[in-house]
């Protein structure tokens, strides 16, 4: 009886070691090939990038940027649905002046239907200029359970092609939890 309660309190030891040890730790089950998580398990969505780039999970959103040498970064952010903003449309609209403000140019933006993790989307690119630097931006808004989600690539302008690729794989490979 002592040896099954000694086993006992091991295996439960061993669960409980097991378990804390996770938290907080990002789920890499399903990461796609060449790519790594860059999301906590506070996220509603799971975001992969390519395994080239550097994560930045403490500005309080979940973002990567290309590399030390490249600030091109792409950031996921979502926000729940009010009686204002029911549809991705609703959110561009809603929130065009306050960009448009901050980025002059976001009301000339390329409008076209896209793809956020498998789910229609609309895409936004528009370029603006801030503290001299010319840059591209790249937004894609898709609805999911009650939120918008909004995946935004920037780029210095003359960086932003060489960076189209990623970004969009990035877009393509995002999961809703």
């Amino acid at each position: 009886m002592k040896k099954l309660s000694t086993i006992a309190l091991l295996l439960f030891t061993f669960i409980m070691l097991a378990s804390l040890s996770s938290c907080g730790e990002a789920d890499t089950s399903g990461v796609p090939d060449g790519m790594k998580e860059a999301s906590t398990n506070a996220a509603t969505f799971h975001m992969f990038v390519p395994e080239s780039w550097i994560v930045d999970i403490q500005t309080g959103s979940v973002r990567a940027h290309a590399s030390n040498s490249d600030p091109s970064n792409v950031s996921v952010m979502a926000w729940g649905l009010n009686k204002d903003v029911k549809t991705v449309d609703d959110w561009w609209n809603f929130n065009l002046q306050e960009m448009n403000g901050v980025f002059p140019g976001a009301d000339e933006a390329e409008i076209e239907n896209s793809t956020l993790g498998g789910v229609a989307a609309k895409k936004y690119i528009f370029d603006s200029e801030f503290g001299g630097q010319k840059y591209k931006f790249m937004q894609i808004a898709a609805v999911k359970d009650n939120s918008v989600y909004v995946l935004t690539y920037t780029a210095a302008d003359d960086k932003f092609d060489s960076n189209l690729e990623d970004a969009m794989s990035i877009a393509k490979e995002l999961k809703y939890k």
